[in-house]
C-alpha cells in the first residue's frame, strides 16, 4: 500500500502525528514506514527533507514503488501501528520551496517567450541550476530576470492539485517525460503549469526574489545558477561584504571598483615592466662582474628562472669551471655546475652525498640542490679544491 503524501496536500505542515507501518532497511539502514508523511523523499531535482520523528534524528528520505522510507542512523524502538511526532526541518523545506517556485517562474517565462525547454533541474544546499535546450544573449537572460521577478512582486497564485482525466487531457502543461497515472499539476497563475511532485510556495511573493548568477554552456544549450528568496539576499549580503573590503583597499566608491581595479592592472603592468627592465640591468651587471672576476662560485640573491639560467649559460662560456647556487639558509640552494674540460658529474656527485643533494645531467653540466646552508657549502667546496681545479 502506498504512503499517504501529506505534504501534497500542504507543503507548510511541520508537525504531524502518523502512523507506524513497519520498521524495515533502506540499503542497510533502518527505516521506517508510516501510513501517511510529511517528509518529501529524494526526488523531481529537490534534495530530501531532514528533521525527526518522535525526536530520533531522520537522516534521509526514500521512494520506491509509492512507499516513503524514513531512514535513521540507529535503530529506534517504533512498534506497528504506533503514533509518532513527525517534525520538519521547516527552514530547510522553504527554502527548498522558494527555490522550486522560483524554478516554475523562471521557466515558465523561458519557455513563453523563446519556447526553450527546461531539461535538467537540480536543487542542492548551495544553489539550484536549471538546463534549457537553447542559447541564451546576456540581454536575454537580463529580461527574463526581470519578468519573473516582476511575476513575484504581482503575488499570483500558485496551486498544486491532481486533475481528473477530463481535465489532464486538456491541460497543456510542462513535463520533461510521458506521464501515467494520476499527474500532480503545479499552476503558478499565468505564468507556468507543470507536471510537478515537489514542495511549493502559495504564492509568487514568497519565493522573494530570483537572481541568475551564473550561465554557461552545457550539451547545446545553456545552464543556468540561480538563486532565490534567502539564497540570493545572502548571496548579496556577501558580495556586499567583498565589495566594501575592496573598496578600502583600492580607495575607491564600491559604484567604481571596475575602473579602480582596470588602474590598478595598468599600474601593475607597468610595474612588472620597470622590474623586467631592472632584471635585465642586473643581469647585465653580474655578467660584467662575474666575467671580470677570478671567482668560480657565486650565490645569486636578486636574479630568477630564466634570468639565473641566461647568467649560467653565458658564465659557461667564458669560465672553465663555475658553481651558481640560489636560495636561502632554510630552504636549501639549487644549482647549476657548468664546466670546460671536467665531467660535472663527478664533483655534483661528491657534493651531493656530503651536503644532503640531489641532482643530474650532463658532462658539462648538472642541475640540483643541496639542503645546507651558505657557510656549509663555501667549507666544503674550500676544504675539497681538487676537484675544481
Amino acid at each position: 500500500m502506498k504512503t499517504l503524501k501529506l505534504y501534497e496536500i500542504d507543503s507548510y505542515l511541520t508537525t504531524q502525528d502518523c502512523t507506524v507501518r513497519e520498521m524495515t532497511k533502506w540499503q542497510g539502514k533502518p527505516a521506517l514506514v508510516l501510513e501517511e508523511t510529511i517528509f518529501y523523499p529524494l526526488g523531481g531535482g529537490q534534495l530530501p527533507d531532514t528533521g525527526t520523528i518522535d525526536g530520533v534524528p531522520v537522516i534521509d528520505v526514500q521512494e520506491e514503488e509509492e512507499i516513503i522510507y524514513h531512514v535513521f542512523e540507529r535503530e529506534p524502538s517504533f512498534e506497528k501501528g504506533q503514533k509518532v511526532r513527525c517534525q520538519i526541518d521547516w527552514e530547510r523545506r522553504f527554502d527548498f520551496m522558494q527555490q522550486h517556485t522560483g524554478e516554475h517562474i523562471l521557466s515558465g517565462v523561458i519557455e513563453n517567450k523563446l519556447g526553450y525547454k527546461n531539461v535538467g533541474f537540480e536543487i542542492n544546499e548551495e544553489f539550484m541550476r536549471v538546463d534549457y535546450d537553447g542559447m541564451f544573449s546576456k540581454e536575454q537572460l537580463d529580461a527574463f530576470e526581470d519578468e519573473a521577478n516582476q511575476c513575484v512582486l504581482e503575488n499570483r497564485s500558485v496551486v498544486a492539485f491532481i486533475p481528473g482525466e477530463d481535465i489532464i487531457s486538456t491541460l497543456d502543461y510542462r513535463s520533461k517525460k510521458p506521464l501515467e497515472n494520476d499527474v500532480r499539476i503545479v499552476d503558478v497563475q499565468g505564468v507556468d503549469v507543470c507536471a510537478c511532485c515537489g514542495t511549493h510556495v502559495d504564492s509568487t511573493a514568497q519565493v522573494g526574489i530570483i537572481k541568475i548568477i551564473d550561465d554557461m554552456h552545457h550539451r547545446g544549450g545553456t545552464r543556468l545558477t540561480v538563486l532565490c528568496g534567502k539564497r540570493a539576499l545572502e548571496d548579496y549580503r556577501a558580495l556586499n561584504d567583498q565589495s566594501r573590503e575592496l573598496s578600502i583597499g583600492l580607495s575607491a566608491p564600491s559604484r567604481q571598483l571596475t575602473e579602480a581595479f582596470t588602474h590598478q592592472q595598468e599600474l601593475r603592468q607597468e610595474d612588472i615592466r620597470r622590474i623586467v627592465e631592472l632584471e635585465r640591468e642586473i643581469l647585465r651587471l653580474r655578467l660584467e662582474t662575474l666575467v671580470q672576476a677570478d671567482a668560480w662560485i657565486h650565490f645569486e640573491e636578486s636574479l630568477q628562472g630564466r634570468d639565473l639560467a641566461k647568467l649560467s649559460a653565458t658564465l659557461a662560456h667564458d669560465k672553465e669551471l663555475f658553481l651558481l647556487l640560489s636560495g636561502n639558509d632554510e630552504a636549501g640552494y639549487s644549482y647549476i655546475l657548468t664546466a670546460k674540460t671536467v665531467d660535472t658529474r663527478e664533483i655534483a656527485k661528491a657534493m651531493n652525498a656530503a651536503l644532503d643533494g640531489k641532482g643530474g645531467g650532463k658532462p658539462e653540466v648538472v642541475r640540483g640542490g643541496v639542503k645546507a646552508t651558505r657557510e656549509e657549502i663555501e667549507r666544503w667546496v674550500q676544504e675539497h679544491g681538487d676537484l675544481f681545479h
